[in-house]
């Protein structure tokens, strides 16, 4: 895959997307499940879509736009900024003793 190429796949649902599906149609959920391609798009090689949800997701609440593709080192950077949450949680909040 090139750069800034989009690569798209058709995959089969799992049984918890058909659920999921099935509860919003059920429920009027009026939300359009489609693809975009205005936006970064993993490579479908890689098994880390959960930290490129997370970089998404902080650049727009951060006010920034998408790049159509992930800066270089951009993943890396968000895996480090997750694991120093987790190592550096001021609040105690995964301290056992005040989770029991």
């Amino acid at each position: 895959m090139r750069r800034g190429e989009v690569v798209t796949q058709q995959c089969n649902l799992t049984q918890d997307d058909r659920e999921m599906l099935t509860w919003l149609t059920k429920n009027c959920v009026d939300y359009p499940m489609r693809s975009s391609t205005e936006c970064p798009q993993q490579n479908p090689l890689n098994a880390d879509a959960e930290v490129a949800v997370m970089y998404m997701i902080k650049t727009l609440s951060e006010g920034k736009s998408l790049e159509n593709v992930f800066p270089i080192g951009a993943m890396k950077n968000m895996r480090a900024h997750v694991l120093g949450k987790f190592i550096n949680d001021e609040d105690g909040c995964w301290d056992a003793y005040r989770i029991n």
